[in-house]
């Protein structure tokens, strides 16, 4: 059994993945600094506030996916050019 891994899928998945962290941090600029809610602006503030730190703990995770896949296609690169070396030089022997 064999298994072929495209590292320039896998840079394309990247590239969405780290896109999607720059579009999702961009959502953090939309959210109110503050609010005049009378009573309920505690309660709201406290909703923004945990929106915000949900946001960028989404940021970190897709960001991480995005770099966690450029690694692994550049591993599989690596490796590929480490096997084409290995048989070039059991060839030529």
């Amino acid at each position: 059994m064999s298994l072929y891994v495209d590292p320039a899928e896998l840079d394309r998945a990247a590239g969405i993945y780290t896109g999607a962290a720059t579009d999702t941090a961009a959502l953090v600029d939309t959210c109110p600094t503050s609010v005049d809610a009378g009573l309920a602006t505690g309660p709201l503030t406290g909703m923004i506030a945990q929106i915000v730190t949900d946001l960028a703990g989404m940021v970190e995770v897709l960001g991480g996916t995005g770099g966690l896949l450029t690694t692994t296609a550049q591993t599989y690169r690596d490796a590929e050019d480490e096997a084409a070396a290995a048989l070039v030089r059991t060839w030529s022997e």
